[in-house]
């Protein structure tokens, strides 16, 4: 069985690196007291770090420290997480790994694990999400929300966030380009908009939409605005790995053209392409 820890007292370290050389997969358990790095500290835990039991908190907040986790990073409530705007989390796994945030939030965050992270609950980063390897799975009903402010490094084919990743702007006034593959000049001003990105759940009306019939399908991805969009610019952009497995589309130096003309939307039924009647023979 994996070595595990039950840290009872408060923990504190001063720049120190702390390694765990008992066992290759052991864990850390956070049994109720608070876990403190402070001053540039770097804790490895080369298993799973649990931080879920009544008055658990994991205090990054205190300078650059760096928490490097190569199993599962599980923060279930009632545990506490506390990151400043310096903190870096890296999950450097070879075997999945699941990143339980349970709504709280990072600063800085790394993923370099080819077998992939997956993500159950919410959280936000306000800081730089920098994938190295793998992919970052959310749950469908999960979403991983990219502050104002934060950023994205690194999304390429075989390694980027599949679910849903948001991004906020507190101010959109011109040409904005958000971290999760639009860009947008709006008509009028627009404040606290936040867009979410669903892609790579290949899942019909999730990630990707249909036709009425489900015969005819988009892109693996898509996108949600928290608020209308009236007369604004949008350029959208998506990886190859979720093409899905369509091969006619525009060329990428092609603007977007209408495909049919528009037609009110009728309660219950979905959007469909309005069908038309061939003129008679002469």
């Amino acid at each position: 069985m994996p070595a595990r820890i039950a840290a009872w007292h408060n923990l504190t370290a001063f720049g120190l690196l702390l390694l765990a050389h008992l066992a290759p997969a052991q864990d850390l358990t956070n049994a109720g007291t608070t876990l403190s790095l402070v001053g540039g500290a770097t804790l490895f835990v080369p298993g799973t770090l649990t931080n879920t039991a009544p008055g658990s908190v994991l205090d990054l907040s205190s300078g650059p420290n760096t928490l490097r986790v190569a199993g599962s990073l599980l923060n279930g409530g009632p545990g506490t997480l506390a990151a400043g705007p310096t903190s870096s989390v890296v999950l450097p796994g070879s075997a999945p790994q699941v990143l339980d945030l349970n709504g709280a939030t990072l600063a800085n965050l790394t993923i370099d694990n080819a077998a992939g992270v997956a993500v159950p609950t919410n959280g936000t980063l306000t800081g730089t999400l920098t994938l190295s390897s793998g992919l970052l799975t959310t749950a469908p009903t999960a979403t991983l929300t990219l502050a104002n402010g934060a950023g994205l490094v690194g999304e390429q084919n075989g390694r980027y966030v599949a679910g849903n990743l948001a991004a906020v702007r507190a101010s959109v006034s011109g040409a904005t380009a958000f971290p999760n593959g639009i860009s947008l000049t709006p008509a009028a001003p627009l404040s606290n908009l936040t867009l979410t990105r669903t892609a790579g759940l290949n899942t019909a009306q999730l990630s990707y939409g249909t036709n009425a019939g489900g015969s005819v399908r988009g892109i693996d991805q898509m996108w949600q605005a928290s608020a209308p969009l009236t007369n604004a610019q949008i350029t959208l952009t998506w990886l190859s790995d979720n093409d899905n497995g369509l091969t006619s589309s525009l060329g990428s130096s092609q603007p977007w053209a209408r495909a049919a003309a528009p037609v009110p939307a009728r309660a219950g039924r979905p959007w469909a392409r309005p069908k038309t009647r061939p003129a008679p023979a002469p």
